[in-house]
């Protein structure tokens, strides 16, 4: 390959890289010198037309790859418009990894949705509303949460309603009945909404979502959410923690979501090094075992496995009534805009509750 095709391709790939996107090649001889890359492994093809520097490319989390190649395909072609899980990335939704990898597009044919060459395009039923996001078209918030809440998992589902409720301005009973009239038009309404009736604005990552899900599902007692303590060591100043649980016993567990991705996303990260958060990590952790409760910590293999959450929040003696199981399978089918769920409160929380209201001072 010459020099100047070389350079070429040189800045055909750093440009991309500039807009966080893959390249297209505008001519043949370009696409050429990309594939003669490819088949020595050091530039890849995520998509049919579209190319990455292989090691750039492998340096990129699930979520930005896509993305990746969405910028790469709306450059190409401006009428594009992203919808469901795509859509769910750009509206910054919460999407696990296993969702990813295929490209979903609005088609305005009448059939059902088809699948070619990594792109899957979907009949936009009903409300239609498009926008633009970070230079993407896409499908409006409540739509997209929608077409992915009728579709995923409960607790992928109820990832994307918490995140729905703490983004729109919406309430929940004006976003239920957005659903119900978008559900004219397209199956899996009455999920969608069941899964409504759970979501809780206070959740703050997926995995804090596949817990209250599991919770749900396996006829645990549901834990406070987002509960602030009095740091120990700076008065004045308080420690959040992700849940609250309550023992069968009334005493309490201190319950923290792990989640690796606050040691190496530069968002969360914040100007510290993955060490230094993991080092503030430990003594937060040392200083909230002084509160005189256990600390559980959930890792991503316990939200993910029903089996392996049930022992675990057994072990530490998690109030549980398997009985309300069934009860809340029979209540999503029969009336969906309904939540059943339980919580244990002791004595002392009564009392509290009491003291600050007219009751308490009759």
């Amino acid at each position: 390959m010459s020099s100047a095709v070389e350079n070429k391709v040189a800045v055909l790939l750093d440009e991309a890289e500039r807009r966080r996107a893959c390249a297209e090649p505008a001519s043949r001889s370009m696409r050429a010198a990309l594939e003669r890359r490819r088949k020595r492994g050091t530039v890849v093809r995520p998509h049919r037309g579209v190319y990455a520097r292989a090691e750039y490319w492998h340096a990129l989390t699930p979520d930005a790859r896509d993305l990746h190649v969405m910028r790469a395909l709306q450059r190409r072609r401006p009428e594009l418009v992203f919808c469901h899980e795509s859509a769910a990335l750009v509206w910054s939704l919460p999407v696990s990894y296993g969702r990813l990898g295929t490209i979903h597009t609005v088609s305005h044919d009448d059939g059902h949705p088809s699948r070619n060459q990594g792109i899957m395009r979907h009949r936009l039923p009903g409300d239609g509303e498009v926008t633009v996001r970070e230079g993407l078209r896409v499908t409006g918030l409540v739509r997209t949460a929608f077409d992915c809440m009728r579709a995923m998992s409960f607790a992928d589902a109820l990832a994307v309603g918490d995140e729905l409720l703490r983004k729109s301005t919406l309430s929940r009973r004006e976003i239920r009945s957005r659903f119900i009239e978008m559900g004219k038009h397209a199956r899996g309404c009455r999920r969608a909404r069941g899964v409504l009736s759970y979501a809780d604005a206070r959740s703050e990552s997926w995995a804090e979502s596949a817990a209250r899900a599991l919770a749900v599902t396996q006829g645990f007692a549901m834990p406070e959410l987002q509960v602030e303590l009095a740091q120990p060591s700076c008065p004045g100043s308080v420690y959040r923690v992700d849940h609250v649980w309550v023992r069968t016993d009334g005493t309490k567990v201190l319950g923290e979501v792990d989640g690796a991705q606050k040691y190496y996303d530069e968002r969360m990260l914040k100007g510290k090094t993955s060490g230094q958060a993991i080092l503030m990590e430990r003594q937060r952790e040392a200083e909230l075992t002084m509160y005189g409760m256990p600390v559980m910590r959930l890792s991503h293999a316990d939200v993910t496995d029903a089996e392996r959450f049930t022992e675990k929040l057994t072990t530490y003696g998690i109030s549980r009534r398997p009985e309300i199981v069934p009860v809340v399978r029979a209540l999503a089918k029969s009336n969906p805009d309904a939540a059943i769920s339980f919580t244990v409160v002791t004595v002392p929380d009564v009392l509290e509750v009491l003291a600050g209201s007219d009751l308490g001072h009759e």
